[in-house]
């Protein structure tokens, strides 16, 4: 029990020094509570203190959490948890108290300046010895690529309710912009696959032989699995689109019973036709 309390602590430390990123500004939160117990009136401490102890008993409790991933499989989600925290609202709101507890103005403005110089200090910017990602003007007013809703236009050219497609990583980005759309490809499954080398997830017996030749083919690119085999495995899961934007894989599904639906500049939308 005390070994699976303190990797539970640990894991917890793990997941909260990766969400920080080592940031240097979290120095102030035990400050600023501090701050709001003395300087705040009743209702900011029942507000601020409150929280914080809720969270500790929730968040922060590794006995509550170990249960909580445990029955809802959280574990690689944990991490959105401490989006529910007020660790930037409190620092701000003590800074705020902390001005303003001054009459002078010359002394408020003495305070602002010296919270600047804290923040500026502590914090780190987001991209800091980062590569700063190549952001683009918004291309339509749904703030999503084009090609996205060529692909949109594409899966729903047929009037299906709620196609199932076979898609890889972008796919997790299409359905921000279309929900209605089913991934046959989990976030896990593709997670899982991205850690792990051919012959690793060739062996890995979590997912039935079924499903490995069917990931195999589409996301490792072996094509040594017989075509009718691959098919009938896409059929068995009622999948009802495949897109690829390999010349490999188009010309392994051209064998297939298998019609070409659609295409974008860098995808091709194949219909899985039923069995005759």
């Amino acid at each position: 029990m005390t070994q699976t309390i303190k990797e539970m602590y640990s894991f917890l430390a793990e997941s909260f020094q990766i969400y920080s990123d080592n940031n240097r500004i979290w120095i102030l939160f035990p400050i600023a509570l501090i701050l709001i117990l003395f300087l705040g009136k009743k209702s900011d401490r029942k507000l601020f203190l409150a929280t914080i102890a809720i969270e500790f008993l929730t968040i922060f409790n590794p006995f509550f959490m170990k249960f909580f991933l445990e029955i809802f499989s959280f574990e690689n989600r944990y991490l959105r948890f401490f989006w529910m925290t007020l660790f930037f609202i409190t620092i701000a709101y003590a800074m705020v108290l902390l001005i303003f507890h001054f009459k002078r103005v010359l002394v408020r403005i003495l305070a602002g300046l010296l919270c600047v110089v804290f923040i500026l200090f502590l914090g780190v910017p987001v991209f800091w010895g980062k590569e700063v990602p190549p952001y683009t003007k918004a291309e339509n007013e749904y703030f999503t690529s084009s090609e996205i809703l060529e692909l949109s236009g594409i899966f729903h050219s047929e009037e299906l309710e709620s196609p199932t497609v076979l898609y890889g990583g972008l796919m997790l980005v299409y359905r921000q912009y279309d929900p209605s759309v089913i991934s046959f490809l989990t976030r896990n499954v593709y997670q899982t696959m991205q850690g792990l080398s051919f012959e690793e997830f060739r062996d890995l017996d979590r997912y039935s032989k079924r499903l490995r030749e069917l990931y195999l083919v589409y996301y490792y690119g072996d094509y040594s699995i017989r075509p009718d085999r691959f098919y009938r495995h896409l059929t068995y899961y009622d999948i009802d689109y495949v897109v690829s934007s390999s010349e490999h894989l188009d010309e392994y599904l051209s064998s297939l019973p298998v019609s070409l639906l659609g295409q974008t500049e860098h995808y091709r939308v194949w219909k899985v036709l039923p069995k005759e």
